[in-house]
């Protein structure tokens, strides 16, 4: 019995964190959108890394995004979870990314890794919402940080 109740609310866990990690790269890309940036792909993954988003700033600079989304929390802050050893990753993965997509990349800009953190609310829950796209163009209770070039 214990085994059951346990798996199940592991599952009920991963749809929610999953859900909140889905929301938080629909905000990041609206953000970025709303500040000029144009959307070249989204969660792009190979074996040894994902790298959430991949934007061409308004400066023609290419930058790959890694996107750390939460509840709000006492000890961390969402940007806490961009740890060494995950940024590592993006940016193995954003070379490989540069070398099959060397057109996108700018003489003069080169290429970052950026990160976009974003707090939720911590009672936040969005069982009800059927389509995270409507939900996010009308839901604003979210602080979010943006850290360049990291």
């Amino acid at each position: 019995m214990f085994h059951t109740c346990f798996l199940y609310a592991l599952l009920i866990y991963m749809a929610t964190h999953n859900e909140i990690g889905i929301l938080g790269e629909l905000i990041a890309e609206k953000y970025l959108k709303s500040i000029g940036c144009r959307i070249i792909n989204k969660n792009f993954l190979r074996t040894w890394g994902e790298i959430d988003l991949i934007v061409l700033a308004k400066d023609k600079t290419l930058v790959f995004v890694e996107v750390k989304t939460m509840r709000k929390n006492a000890f961390l802050k969402p940007e806490d979870n961009a740890t060494y050893s995950k940024l590592e990753k993006v940016k193995r993965t954003a070379m490989f990314y540069v070398g099959e997509n060397q057109k996108l990349i700018s003489d003069k800009r080169g290429w970052r890794v950026d990160v976009v953190s974003i707090l939720l609310p911590q009672n936040f829950s969005i069982a009800s919402e059927v389509n995270m796209k409507k939900f996010v163009k009308k839901f604003s209770d979210y602080k979010l940080n943006h850290f360049e070039n990291v």
